[in-house]
């Protein structure tokens, strides 16, 4: 996902760029350990069409500043988007991205 086309949103404030580079950051170092796992919970593929990877919609990352520690990240698989709750460490990002990927298959777990 990362060579891909992301489009990083927040909400409530700028709509392109990379309104967190921290989380951001964070966010690849986690999908990097567990790249199969996090294409699955994100957008319900086991794998990617290279030529064409979603369907020229891109995936969406929009960060919720309203959202904090106690969250867990909120997926829709038909839309390729998800949305980030706005961690304050890498640890706290990690923690409930995995605990999503370990309960979650990516439908409805938020």
């Amino acid at each position: 996902m990362e060579g891909e086309r992301v489009r990083w949103r927040r909400v409530g404030g700028d709509t392109e760029g990379h309104p967190r580079p921290n989380l951001q950051n964070w966010f690849w170092k986690v999908v990097a350990k567990h790249p199969v796992r996090c294409l699955q919970f994100c957008t319900g593929l086991t794998s990617l069409n290279r030529s064409d990877p979603f369907q020229g919609r891109g995936f969406e990352i929009t960060v919720r500043p309203e959202q904090g520690n106690q969250h867990f990240p909120a997926v829709h698989t038909c839309s390729f988007d998800m949305d980030l709750p706005e961690y304050t460490s890498e640890e706290h990002l990690e923690f409930k991205l995995l605990a999503a990927l370990d309960h979650g298959d990516g439908f409805g777990f938020a």
